[in-house]
C-alpha cells in the first residue's frame, strides 16, 4: 500500500485518543530519541565531503556513483568524531532537504520579478507583484 494512511476513515480507524484523524503507518509513539538537527558546521562539513567525492571521481553523469554514502559517513565521522552522523537516515535526510530547498529556489527564480542578491545569498523581489503568482 503506498499510502502513509491506513484504511478510509470509517471503522476501526480512529487514533488511540478517538479522535477521527486517520492512523499513520510508521510512526513510532514511542519514540525517545529527539529528531536531529544539525549544526552549521556539520552542513558545511557535509558540503566539503560532497565536493571531496567530486574531486576524487566518485560524481558521473546523473549524481553520484553506489556507496558514496558510506564514503560521507566515513568523512563526517573523520571532520566530526563524536556526532554520530549516519548514512540513512541522517545524510540522506538532509540531501533530500537540500534538493527540495534548491527546486524551490529554482522555481522562485523563473518567475519576472525576482533577483538573486550575491552579496547577501538570498532572493530579493525587484517587483511587488512578482510573488502573487508563486
Amino acid at each position: 500500500m503506498d499510502s502513509e494512511y491506513v484504511g478510509t476513515g470509517y471503522g476501526n480507524n480512529l487514533d488511540d485518543d478517538g479522535s477521527s484523524r486517520p492512523k499513520r503507518r510508521g510512526v513510532n509513539k514511542e519514540r525517545t530519541a529527539p529528531r536531529r538537527t544539525w549544526t552549521s558546521l556539520e552542513e558545511e562539513g557535509l558540503i566539503n565531503g560532497l565536493k571531496s567525492l567530486i574531486n576524487t571521481g566518485w560524481k558521473c553523469d546523473n549524481g553520484f556513483r553506489n556507496g558514496y554514502l558510506p564514503q560521507l559517513e566515513a568523512h563526517m565521522n573523520r571532520v566530526f568524531p563524536q556526532c554520530n552522523i549516519k548514512a540513512e537516515p541522517h545524510i540522506t535526510s538532509k540531501l533530500h532537504v537540500w534538493k527540495k530547498q534548491y527546486s524551490t529556489l529554482v522555481t522562485m527564480m523563473t518567475k519576472s520579478g525576482l533577483g538573486w542578491d550575491e552579496s547577501r545569498h538570498m532572493v530579493i523581489v525587484e517587483d511587488d507583484k512578482a510573488g502573487m503568482n508563486l
